[in-house]
């Protein structure tokens, strides 16, 4: 059995399986904005850095890892947040 690794970072996807034990290391990245998922449904909602949103089941599959625990979420901070953070490092500088 070999292994894969896959990374998502815009575009429509509808549902999603995972046939893959989970370690340390996760086998999905998911590159958004924001993100939110619902234990109860199974829906995983959110923000590519595109700022396009996105709304994808999971479906989980029997003996394996829930798809959720297979996914490494990466966050691009907002360019305000950016920029505010560049504001504090340039003031703590020049103390």
């Amino acid at each position: 059995m070999g292994n894969s690794r896959v990374t998502l970072s815009r575009g429509q996807i509808n549902l999603m399986a995972s046939y893959q034990y989970t370690t340390l290391t996760k086998h999905i990245e998911r590159i958004v904005k924001d993100y939110n998922y619902d234990i109860s449904t199974k829906i995983l909602t959110g923000t590519w850095a595109d700022n396009s949103t996105f709304n994808i089941q999971l479906m989980n599959q029997s003996g394996y890892a829930p798809v959720i625990d297979n996914i490494k979420f990466t966050i691009i901070p907002e360019p305000a947040t950016l920029f505010l953070l560049s504001l504090g490092v340039l003031l703590i500088r020049k103390r």
